[in-house]
């Protein structure tokens, strides 16, 4: 059934950690402790999932460009921006998962990822 194989519960996992995150490492962190293994390096031109069934997935391979390591790099950089203060950061670690399942059933529509658009979206990132 769709939105229930790994690759959208891998989707919905980078989203949840994206929200609890400030920066790459922060990011990798999240990931390892949901039981993920992330190779995540300047050297590389993607990002490789290690999933807890074993199952790999680069960011390429899975269903939105907003996976991409570049628009995941810039959505990073500019989210001190939209999201300054402790209590908006809580907020969206609050709401994190609420917000990847409403990505989730909008992933089906392309989404453009150009900086503009990717800044949209991470000012709405937990907007419903």
């Amino acid at each position: 059934m769709k939105g229930e194989s790994w690759k959208f519960k891998l989707m919905a996992d980078i989203c949840a950690a994206m929200n609890r995150s400030g920066n790459k490492q922060d990011f990798i962190f999240e990931m390892e402790r949901c039981s993920y293994q992330v190779k995540w390096t300047d050297e590389r031109k993607y990002i490789t999932f290690t999933c807890p069934n074993r199952m790999k997935c680069r960011d390429i391979k899975l269903h939105d460009d907003k996976y991409l390591k570049e628009n995941l790099e810039y959505e990073l950089l500019v989210q001190p921006l939209f999201y300054p203060s402790s209590s908006a950061f809580h907020f969206r670690k609050l709401s994190s998962l609420m917000a990847c399942s409403i990505l989730q059933a909008s992933s089906s529509a392309s989404f453009s990822s150009t900086p503009a658009a990717i800044s949209w979206r991470v000012k709405n990132w937990c907007r419903s």
